[in-house]
């Protein structure tokens, strides 16, 4: 991870106001590297981070070749069931119901 590359993101952020999040991706299954990580961007850029974790795993890499969704590609698997605990948990940041339709303003 580069923080200092993020911390150029998160000045910017900063900079126009704009509530954000950083998701950790590409977490491995063991170890503490990811816990290590977000621990660095609370504490060293005031950035809060998200608490789901997308995990690095095979469908991902899949879904790319496939250019499918994890919840197309295998849509019991543990890809599909991160990717629906960001969804729910991103909806719940911004007030809003999953599934609902997105209202853009004019």
């Amino acid at each position: 991870m580069d923080l200092r590359a993020m911390r150029k993101t998160v000045d910017l952020l900063k900079l126009v106001k704009v509530r954000a999040f950083a998701v950790l991706n590409g977490v491995p299954a063991h170890g503490s590297v990811a816990d290590e990580a977000a621990e660095m961007i609370e504490t060293s850029l005031a950035m809060p981070v998200c608490p789901v974790r997308l995990g690095d795993r095979v469908a991902y890499n899949r879904c790319l070749i496939s250019g499918q969704t994890a919840q197309e590609f295998e849509p019991q698997g543990k890809a599909a069931r991160e990717i629906e605990q960001l969804h729910m948990w991103a909806c719940e940041q911004v007030g809003m119901t999953p599934g609902e339709p997105v209202r853009l303003s004019a």
